[in-house]
């Protein structure tokens, strides 16, 4: 439990949140991973307790968890700096990046499934920030392990939890929001992915997710060309059929409005051959249907 201004409580008393900090440095793996369980829960919801943790150096301690053998105190130490690049003040989350952790979470990925969805929560968190952490994402090639560890094309999807954030993650990277955005071209690797989780993904929220990410992309930083070859797989893999379906009025409005956004983008920006592809899977028929 948590008391006032960085207490926390514990058989025998209150100990201060810079005493939970100390700790983390402990030789005895079970001293740290009770102090990580405890700071991970204080800085949950609190942007006071996370701006305590930083003044008290958390950071350092921080940085050697997420490198320790231990399983369970590496996602406690990832917990703890999602928490902190998730805060509501802008600066916790810049203190991490300038303390070097944006590659540290990009490691992570290289782990074993728990310390993976970890570390998308913090880089997710990072890239939605600003557009230089989304840069700085981008640029500790964040892709590569998201492809062949996280959500691999060629594999067996991962468990519902990994697909949500991995989807999550993508959608921060490809937003734009604030701008400039990425490039297309920038972008164009996670295009694979996002197609294999259209096609075999089947809890909403990871469609959700998806959809918005590729609705973003179709409407990106890219060349006519670019964006035509983006259409062009989406049509070749007979993929439209499957979002206009989703356009179905009986379905969750989290994923009739993404899927409605990214055939209008498409639409938007495709040539007259995909245009007509568009028209033969049925378009208009969803469209009527769904304004009746």
């Amino acid at each position: 439990l948590r008391g006032s201004r960085g207490v926390m409580w514990e058989e025998g008393g209150e100990v201060d949140l810079a005493t939970r900090v100390r700790r983390l440095a402990d030789a005895d793996h079970a001293v740290v991973l009770e102090n990580a369980l405890a700071l991970r829960e204080a800085t949950i919801s609190s942007a006071e307790a996370v701006g305590e943790a930083i003044d008290a150096g958390i950071l350092g301690p921080l940085a050697d968890l997420l490198t320790t053998p231990n399983e369970n105190i590496q996602v406690e130490a990832a917990w703890i700096a999602t928490n902190i690049a998730g805060s509501n003040n802008p600066a916790h989350c810049r203190a991490l990046f300038e303390a070097g952790f944006i590659p540290r979470f990009t490691a992570l990925l290289q782990c074993s499934p728990r310390v993976q969805e970890q570390g998308c929560w913090a880089l997710g968190n990072c890239a939605g920030h600003d557009s230089e952490l989304r840069a700085a994402v981008l640029e500790a090639n964040v892709m590569e392990p998201l492809m062949t560890n996280v959500v691999p094309v060629d594999a067996e999807l991962p468990p519902v939890p990994q697909q949500r954030v991995a989807a999550w993650l993508m959608s921060n990277l490809c937003r734009g929001d604030p701008p400039p955005a990425p490039s297309l071209a920038r972008l164009s690797p996670l295009v694979p992915v996002l197609l294999r989780l259209l096609r075999d993904a089947d809890d909403f929220d990871t469609l959700a997710d998806t959809l918005w990410t590729l609705s973003y992309l179709v409407l990106g930083d890219g060349t006519p060309e670019e964006l035509q070859r983006l259409v062009d797989q989406l049509t070749e893999e007979s993929l439209l059929e499957l979002v206009i379906g989703m356009m179905a009025p009986h379905l969750w409005n989290d994923i009739r409005l993404p899927a409605t956004r990214l055939l209008g983008n498409v639409a938007s920006v495709c040539n007259a051959p995909a245009l007509a592809a568009l028209v033969r899977a049925g378009l208009m028929n969803q469209v009527a249907g769904t304004l009746q």
